[in-house]
């Protein structure tokens, strides 16, 4: 993301397959659901 001071990295976490299997397809941001990335974006 960038914004007035510049480049602004962002980190999407997601839990361990050990804890959750729910996100274990996840590798990429792109990977996540549309309306979970709808739900965050005012956050990036």
């Amino acid at each position: 993301m960038t914004d007035e001071s510049g480049e602004d990295a962002k980190l999407v976490a997601v839990p361990h397959t050990k804890l959750s299997k729910e996100y274990d397809h996840i590798n990429d941001v792109n990977d996540l659901p549309e309306l979970l990335k709808a739900q965050i974006h005012s956050f990036l």
